[in-house]
């Protein structure tokens, strides 16, 4: 009997805590413009997750990294880092709007060297006014798990393999990382964007095609009416 009420009384505490802590979803940028920090997230903990493969895209990557010189900085050799990205495009069951993944595997040929990784990447062609959130999944397998990410200047999003308690990680040989994901409002996609897997803070990258949102038609009307508007007064400027 006081096993039974032990095992009750655990589960009731966890499901409070639980409850106090509030569902577990993926993480917002901060409009700060700092690290969003992920934490990892499943279908349990956040149902809108689950949804209909649309797209997948896979693409090679191939680069190389040096050997520095013990004695200095100057590049003794340099070393093959290769592998793919997948990325694939879910449109969620319950929002009906369009989340974002990849997969980054390193192939097992690559040389095993705490250098040889893949640390950071970019995925080019995500507007901010598109974006609700990242993470990664920790329902899905992987090696390694997005530490960070923050968007760009640009129409980017850059993630890190690199938590700050562990010190310099990533990606290596034989290894994929687990699959992380950004959250977009959008409903229509293309393969029409960029992304960039790095070793070194961006010092030696590669640049393949992957899976991005397209604009949605009514912003397309409105740009093409501001252009047709403009060109009319400019033509009645002339005209005077």
């Amino acid at each position: 009997m006081n096993a039974v009420r032990f095992l009750f009384h655990t589960l009731a505490g966890l499901a409070l805590g639980a409850a106090l802590m509030g569902p577990v979803q993926a993480v917002p940028f901060p409009d700060d413009g700092t690290d969003a920090v992920t934490q990892g997230v499943s279908i349990l903990d956040d149902p809108t997750l689950e949804g209909t493969l649309l797209d997948s895209h896979v693409a090679r990557f191939d680069y190389s990294v040096p050997t520095v010189d013990p004695f200095g900085w100057t590049p003794s050799e340099y070393r093959p880092m290769t592998g793919t990205v997948e990325s694939r495009v879910v449109r969620s069951d319950l929002l009906g709007t369009l989340d974002f993944y990849w997969t980054i595997s390193v192939d097992a040929s690559v040389e095993s060297d705490p250098i040889l990784k893949v640390n950071q990447a970019i995925a080019d062609g995500f507007a901010r006014s598109l974006l609700t959130g990242v993470d990664w999944r920790s329902d899905l397998p992987g090696d390694v798990p997005l530490s960070s990410a923050f968007r760009s200047d640009q129409d980017g999003v850059v993630f890190q393999f690199i938590p700050p308690q562990m010190g310099a990680i990533g990606v290596g040989s034989g290894e994929s990382s687990h699959s992380f994901f950004l959250r977009t409002n959008a409903t229509e996609y293309a393969l029409n964007g960029q992304f960039t897997v790095s070793t070194g803070g961006f010092l030696w990258t590669d640049t393949v095609g992957t899976l991005a949102p397209v604009p949605e038609p009514a912003s397309g009307l409105l740009l093409l009416l501001g252009c047709c508007v403009l060109t009319a007064l400019s033509r009645g400027r002339r005209g005077r």
